[in-house]
């Protein structure tokens, strides 16, 4: 089976989302792509009230105030500090795990810089 993945459907009106939602379905069929209602998420970036969740043929799509996607946080401000501090983290939890590398006195710095190249950067 082929499923449909990783598409954006812009509606300006939340009461349009069912309507979108089922084009986009018909749309994918017609290209023998099968839709999965399991696992969408709504969310509304940057414009109007926040998404209601909606069902559709049985299937809740739950509505969320933020995801992870393709490694980056993408929030419902539209601004990206979200994303940015989650970043940070990371780094700095990865800096902490390294802590024998950097006190290890039988490496040499060159070693040391190309594994924070490899592991931090």
């Amino acid at each position: 089976m082929v499923t449909a993945d990783d598409a954006v459907l812009f509606a300006s009106d939340p009461d349009l989302w069912d309507t979108v939602l089922r084009q986009f379905e018909t749309e994918a069929n017609t290209m023998g792509l099968h839709t999965s209602w399991a696992t969408p998420k709504l969310q509304n970036v940057a414009y109007g009230q926040p998404p209601l969740s909606v069902d559709i043929d049985g299937e809740h799509m739950e509505a969320v105030q933020s995801f992870t996607y393709l490694g980056s946080e993408v929030s419902t401000t539209g601004y990206s500090t979200p994303d940015i501090n989650r970043r940070i983290g990371l780094a700095y939890s990865n800096m902490g795990k390294l802590g024998r590398v950097w006190n290890n006195g039988h490496l040499s710095l060159a070693t040391k810089l190309r594994i924070y190249n490899c592991c931090i950067i």
